[in-house]
Protein backbone atom coordinates (compact mmCIF):
# COMPACT_ATOMS: atom_id res chain seq x y z
CA UNK A 1 0.00 0.00 0.00
CA UNK A 2 2.57 2.50 0.74
CA UNK A 3 4.72 1.63 -2.25
CA UNK A 4 1.49 2.58 -4.55
CA UNK A 5 1.31 5.63 -2.67
CA UNK A 6 4.50 6.49 -3.07
CA UNK A 7 4.85 5.96 -6.52
CA UNK A 8 1.50 8.34 -7.53
CA UNK A 9 3.30 11.16 -5.29
CA UNK A 10 6.55 10.87 -7.29
CA UNK A 11 3.98 10.71 -10.67
CA UNK A 12 2.56 13.84 -9.54
CA UNK A 13 5.31 15.40 -8.21
CA UNK A 14 8.18 15.04 -11.10
CA UNK A 15 5.39 15.05 -14.16
CA UNK A 16 7.83 17.69 -15.86
CA UNK A 17 10.96 14.89 -15.54
CA UNK A 18 9.43 11.67 -16.69
CA UNK A 19 12.65 9.66 -16.92
CA UNK A 20 13.60 10.84 -13.67
CA UNK A 21 10.45 9.91 -12.26
CA UNK A 22 11.04 6.15 -14.12
CA UNK A 23 14.26 6.10 -12.51
CA UNK A 24 12.82 6.19 -8.84
CA UNK A 25 9.90 3.52 -9.01
CA UNK A 26 12.18 1.79 -10.92
CA UNK A 27 14.74 2.01 -7.55
CA UNK A 28 11.58 1.74 -5.49
CA UNK A 29 10.84 -1.95 -7.29
CA UNK A 30 14.21 -3.52 -6.68
CA UNK A 31 14.30 -1.79 -2.96
CA UNK A 32 11.13 -3.35 -2.06
CA UNK A 33 11.99 -7.01 -4.13
CA UNK A 34 15.82 -6.95 -1.91
CA UNK A 35 13.73 -6.32 1.54
CA UNK A 36 11.75 -9.42 0.63
CA UNK A 37 14.78 -11.79 -0.10
CA UNK A 38 16.78 -10.66 2.70
CA UNK A 39 13.31 -11.42 5.03
CA UNK A 40 13.44 -14.68 3.34
CA UNK A 41 17.33 -15.28 4.12
CA UNK A 42 16.66 -14.12 7.52
CA UNK A 43 13.51 -16.78 8.04
CA UNK A 44 15.71 -19.34 7.13
CA UNK A 45 18.65 -18.84 9.10
CA UNK A 46 16.38 -18.01 12.46
CA UNK A 47 14.87 -21.13 11.59
CA UNK A 48 18.14 -23.65 11.53
CA UNK A 49 19.54 -21.50 14.51
CA UNK A 50 16.30 -22.21 16.61
CA UNK A 51 16.12 -26.13 15.36
CA UNK A 52 19.69 -26.38 16.40
CA UNK A 53 19.33 -24.73 20.32
CA UNK A 54 15.97 -26.11 20.77
CA UNK A 55 16.54 -29.91 19.56
CA UNK A 56 16.72 -31.40 23.35
CA UNK A 57 13.31 -31.10 24.66
CA UNK A 58 14.51 -30.81 28.06
CA UNK A 59 16.04 -27.42 27.46
CA UNK A 60 13.54 -24.57 28.46
CA UNK A 61 12.00 -22.79 25.49
CA UNK A 62 11.11 -19.03 25.21
CA UNK A 63 8.80 -18.15 22.20
CA UNK A 64 10.40 -14.56 22.44
CA UNK A 65 13.98 -15.64 21.95
CA UNK A 66 13.41 -17.24 18.50
CA UNK A 67 11.74 -14.11 17.38
CA UNK A 68 14.10 -11.67 18.96
CA UNK A 69 16.98 -13.86 16.90
CA UNK A 70 14.60 -13.37 13.28
CA UNK A 71 14.92 -9.26 14.33
CA UNK A 72 18.67 -9.07 15.02
CA UNK A 73 19.19 -11.29 11.88
CA UNK A 74 17.06 -9.15 9.64
CA UNK A 75 18.36 -5.78 10.81
CA UNK A 76 21.85 -7.16 10.48
CA UNK A 77 21.44 -8.26 7.18
CA UNK A 78 19.83 -5.39 5.92
CA UNK A 79 22.51 -3.42 6.96
CA UNK A 80 24.91 -4.96 5.09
Amino acid sequence: MTGVALIAFLALALAAKPEFCGQLIIWIFVMRILMILTSLVSYFINDLLTKSLYKNPGKDFDAEKPLTHLVWITSVSRSV
